[in-house]
């Protein structure tokens, strides 16, 4: 492979006395790092996954983080919506849902409470464009989830997950 090429002397073709290396190392390294940073995209949007259950839900998730992604039912306004979040639950309420809670349930695994939040989705979004309640949870231990909710965990909503890639 040609990105770890010793330098050759123009007049002897030999290597130079004090080593070295091409300039074209450099362009060799940027692009594994741009080709570092594809996988890396494409990793994450393959960790993507999307609920089947009477809720409609998506979540992704990263080592760190994972977020849950709940579409907001017309009408309804940032006063209407109650999120709790816990080190081992999460809840999401919706004024006028049914059922109440909307999603509620034991998480995979543990959850930074203090590095966690929701908000609606997208920001500034005109009135009648639809929107999302982003839940954004810090995992407590940087690790892949094979589902969002524990397996046997009792939840108002039915969160079987079926594994798509998107």
């Amino acid at each position: 492979f040609f990105l770890f090429t010793p330098r050759m002397s123009a007049l002897d073709g030999s290597p130079p006395a004090a080593g070295g290396l091409e300039p074209h190392i450099l362009f060799g390294l940027c692009g594994l790092s741009l080709a570092l940073l594809v996988l890396n995209v494409f990793l994450v949007t393959r960790l993507c996954r999307r609920g089947s259950s009477s809720v409609d839900i998506d979540w992704c998730q990263s080592l760190e983080a994972v977020e849950v992604s709940v579409p907001l039912p017309k009408g309804r306004v940032s006063h209407d919506v109650k999120c709790e979040i816990m080190p081992t639950r999460f809840s999401l309420a919706i004024r006028g849902e049914k059922p109440e809670p909307y999603l509620s349930g034991t998480l995979f695994r543990p959850i930074n409470v203090d590095e966690s939040h929701w908000q609606l989705w997208p920001v500034g979004a005109a009135e009648g464009e639809p929107r999302s309640i982003k839940v954004s949870m810090a995992k407590a231990k940087p690790s892949r989830w094979p589902t969002l909710f524990a397996a046997g965990a009792a939840s108002v909503v039915e969160t079987q997950e079926k594994k798509k890639d998107r």
